[in-house]
């Protein structure tokens, strides 16, 4: 009987220490995210806020740092990358790309530098992400959208544009 007591003595005094020490680690967690920000370091920022954050959802404060760390943390590692890329270290900065798309997925630039990155390296890019917008830009244009106008002269004196449009022009 007295072992039963005892038992259940135990269970309470751990079931009530348990809300301490969650309490303790995420203002721990977001005290280390705040003196990473500090050194801005914003991927280490990034990951003790989310850690706080998971234990305390509805801090308005955690989830605000969090944000912020997020985006600093994707905008961090696209200026790694195109430092990389400048020295012709495709596959690092393949790598700096495709991080920090998995900080911010709402970064388009980074899913396209990283589609550069294994084009200049010869590789295949099907396994990149599709854009999550079919409004948004396409990652690789069929036709250059910068591509300069051709002229043809041979309609009666006049200038037409060259190709289906100039075509179509010349039939009216």
């Amino acid at each position: 009987m007295r072992q039963i007591q005892r038992a259940t003595v135990l269970a309470l005094v751990l079931l009530l220490a348990i809300p301490v020490i969650t309490f303790a680690d995420h203002k721990k967690h977001f005290k280390e995210g705040l003196k990473y920000e500090e050194n801005r370091q914003w991927d280490k920022a990034a990951e003790a806020y989310a850690l706080a954050n998971s234990e305390k959802p509805a801090n308005v404060e955690y989830q605000l740092h969090l944000s912020r760390a997020l985006v600093n943390a994707c905008l961090m590692l696209i200026e790694r990358g195109d430092r990389l890329a400048d020295q012709k270290d495709y596959q690092a900065a393949y790598q700096a790309y495709r991080q920090a798309f998995a900080f911010d997925q709402t970064n388009e630039l980074a899913l396209i530098k990283a589609r550069r990155m294994l084009e200049a390296l010869g590789l295949s890019t099907e396994g990149l992400p599709s854009s999550s917008d079919p409004s948004g830009p396409k990652y690789k244009p069929k036709d250059d959208p910068n591509q300069k106008v051709r002229y043809n002269a041979s309609f009666n004196g006049m200038v037409l544009p060259s190709g289906r449009v100039g075509a179509i022009l010349q039939t009216c």
